[in-house]
């Protein structure tokens, strides 16, 4: 698994697979969202390309918005190139697929947008194309190494029958960073991240009756009333920023503390183009990552322990406009912050275990979570709110064989319900709109057992400096309340 276990009787290429394989090298992974870290990330270099095919099935959806499940099908290349004191790496990706039955949401990146996204009753699958390309470069110098990276997603999801969305995503990363030698093991680094995100999405009905109503929603079941409606042709655009900030200190040879903050915030509007470009709402979030802990070696055996964290403010804005005049110009009375989300995610993990032991390798990864979920609607009063705290772990075996080695890891985690209410005022709850809040309620609040398996073989071409691989992933959930999740994946590729 790690450089110096296999060095000894095996390829560049089998090395570097082994690094990126070993749960001791992902272990303290929170340091290196600042790109000047990745200098220190990997000893070696190695480029892959893969296809991969991926199915996940809901008995019934968890989240309606999110659909019931998904089948994708995507090819990927990723590239990490050491070259003296420079790094370099960078990928590029394509998936084309289809998302399962969604409801009561007709826009893309779901998690991002809500509450404020687009909807109707009617619903359906939507097809999917999405490009992604990365590139990051790194230069150490003397005490101090610096880095900068970029990665660009586009999108288009549609569907072809009524009602019939079409959503284009723009969605640019960048950040920069550098860290400062401490002596001679550890590095304190910082770094500021920028995104800027646009989502373009049209509605068009072919039906001569036309199609059914289109709700901007509010969150917790409201809705505007005034732009609401039904009309063929009609657009909606989101316009989104993010700015972020990090620190981190870290023991380069990963034997010792580390630290990792990261703070973000993000602001969303969604603009009505019907209407004159009329800003209908505006979604701003403040988001705080931060990791501690340690992480040991001694020989062939590793160990470490990890309290890692993220909590995020959600807070929605909803524009307040007069009449319109005779050219649909809306005269802006004001603001009001009516809708509100709180997330909080704590996780305790540890890892212990060995590498290289006559061709076997083992690691256990305990862990523990804590996870707390509210949101509230001003006026009517609304609310959602939801906690749970679990436990669960991991196995990792891996036996190297004389030109391939064998991976296979093994997963269990259980989330108990500790506290759960819902109250939505002023709310039919028999109606289509009440009806989906109770659903989505019931889900996510209930307990539920999630476990799976990965398996991987790898077979090295010493020669040729290339190895080949064949990868599957499977997992299942289970909840109290008889529904069922499956997810499958199986990848081919080939690693120099």
């Amino acid at each position: 698994m790690s450089a110096q276990g296999v060095q000894r009787d095996s390829s560049s290429v089998a090395v570097g697979l082994g690094e990126r394989l070993s749960p001791a090298g992902h272990f303290m992974h929170e340091v290196y969202s600042n790109p000047a870290t990745e200098v220190y990330r990997y000893r070696s270099s190695l480029t892959t390309i893969g296809l991969s095919g991926t199915y996940s099935q809901e008995n019934d959806a968890v989240v309606m918005q999110q659909g019931r499940g998904n089948r994708y099908a995507a090819f990927d290349a990723d590239s990490y190139i050491r070259r003296d004191r420079n790094t370099l790496w960078g990928g590029a990706g394509y998936r084309v697929g289809r998302t399962m039955h969604t409801e009561w949401n007709e826009n893309a990146d779901f998690e991002l947008l809500y509450p404020y996204v687009w909807a109707d009753s009617v619903g359906g699958n939507l097809l999917s194309e999405r490009y992604t390309f990365s590139g990051g470069f790194a230069r150490e110098f003397g005490r101090i190494a610096w880095g900068i990276y970029a990665d660009y997603r586009a999108e288009i999801e549609y569907r072809k029958r009524d009602p019939r969305p079409r959503n284009v995503v723009s969605d640019l990363n960048l950040a920069t960073g550098a860290t400062l030698s401490l002596g001679g093991r550890y590095s304190l680094g910082a770094s500021v991240h920028l995104r800027v995100y646009r989502q373009k999405s049209e509605m068009s009905f072919l039906a001569p009756l036309g199609g059914p109503k289109i709700y901007q929603m509010l969150g917790l079941g409201m809705y505007s009333t005034r732009f609401s409606t039904g009309k063929d042709g009609s657009s909606v655009n989101f316009s989104g920023r993010s700015y972020g900030a990090g620190v981190e200190l870290f023991p380069r040879d990963r034997n010792g503390v580390f630290v990792s903050i990261q703070y973000f915030d993000w602001a969303v509007r969604r603009i009505l183009h019907d209407y004159q470009e009329l800003p209908l709402t505006r979604l701003t979030e403040r988001e705080l990552d931060a990791a501690l802990g340690w992480q040991g070696q001694s020989g062939i055996h590793h160990w470490g322990i990890k309290l890692s964290g993220n909590y995020a403010k959600r807070l929605g804005t909803e524009y307040i406009y007069g009449d319109a005049s005779g050219s649909q110009n809306y005269p802006k009375l004001g603001a009001v912050e009516q809708y509100r989300n709180n997330r909080t995610d704590l996780v305790l993990s540890a890892l212990w275990g060995f590498e290289e032991m006559r061709g076997w390798s083992f690691y256990a990864e305990p862990r523990g979570r804590y996870y707390d979920f509210e949101a509230t609607y001003l006026s009517p009063s609304r609310k959602m709110q939801f906690g749970k705290v679990g436990c669960g772990g991991g196995l990792t075996v891996e036996k190297r064989l004389r030109r391939s080695v064998l991976h296979l890891s093994v997963s269990a985690d259980y989330l108990a319900n500790r506290t759960a209410e819902l109250k939505l005022e002023g709310l039919d709850m028999d109606g289509s709109i009440g009806q989906m809040m109770q659903r989505n309620f019931g889900y996510l609040s209930a307990d539920m057992t999630l476990y799976g398996a990965s398996f991987r073989w790898n077979y090295d071409f010493p020669r040729a400096s290339m190895a080949l691989y064949v990868q599957g992933d499977w997992q299942h959930g289970s909840f109290a309340d008889g529904n069922r999740s499956d997810y499958a994946r199986i990848v081919f590729g080939v690693a120099f």
